[in-house]
């Protein structure tokens, strides 16, 4: 259980002063902060910078350079100038790790809903029957999570839990399947991602591993 340590401070200085710092904060240290930021968001690469998710080390520091003469940072102490990077920085990291990850939900369900089949269609694009392209896929599962048990044991790695056991199985499908020419082994993946990696309808008790009783994989998940 985690804990949380609050510290409290109490500024204590002269009402003029006082006054002074609050001024500064409500005005020429405001907008600054607005300033760098419409700066960064109609600067003409920062459709590059969001490609990347990231913006340039030395952009807004260069930004801050060449405006020294101007009023603004004139009037704010240096440490204020580095409070309004700093924040500025940390907004745009967030903003850009967000988008990272919104892109990359919507690039996983993209992904699985490609490689979403009935059997039938598996069947047919493999030229396998059920029991063969399940024979595969069982064999094919054994495999991968012998691979990774070995992984983990040479790195001196212990699997967390089971939905993290499950996500790192689907990964290595994934890989597997964006690697393999092979239209037959790209469908017995695709049956078995489809399948939360599991064999359906087999009888016989695959290797212990929790995946292999999870749920199906959840489409919203980045694989």
């Amino acid at each position: 259980m985690s804990s949380l340590s609050v510290i409290r401070a109490r500024l204590l200085a002269s009402e003029e002063k006082l006054s002074y710092l609050w001024q500064l904060m409500a005005q020429p240290y405001s907008q600054l902060i607005q300033l760098l930021l419409d700066y960064i968001a109609n600067h003409p690469d920062f459709p590059t910078w969001l490609d990347k998710f990231r913006l340039p080390d030395t952009l807004i520091k260069e930004f801050i350079t060449t405006h020294q003469t101007k009023y603004l940072c004139q009037e704010l102490p240096g440490r204020f100038r580095q409070s309004a990077v700093t924040l500025v920085k940390n907004i745009y990291k967030s903003w850009f790790a967000h988008k990272k990850s919104k892109l990359l939900s919507l690039q996983g369900k993209k992904r699985f809903l490609s490689m979403l089949k009935s059997d039938e269609q598996l069947l047919l694009e493999s030229g396998y029957d059920l029991y063969t392209l399940t024979s595969h896929a069982q064999n094919l599962l054994q495999q991968v999570q012998l691979e990774l048990e070995e992984l983990w044991q040479q790195e001196g790695i212990k699997p967390e839990d089971e939905q993290s056991i499950f996500g790192k199985i689907t990964n290595k499908l994934y890989e597997l399947h964006d690697k393999t020419q092979s239209i037959p082994k790209r469908c017995v993946i695709a049956y078995l991602i489809k399948n939360g990696n599991q064999i359906r309808g087999r009888t016989r008790r695959q290797r212990s591993l929790p995946t292999t009783s999870h749920p199906k994989r959840n489409p919203n998940s980045t694989p």
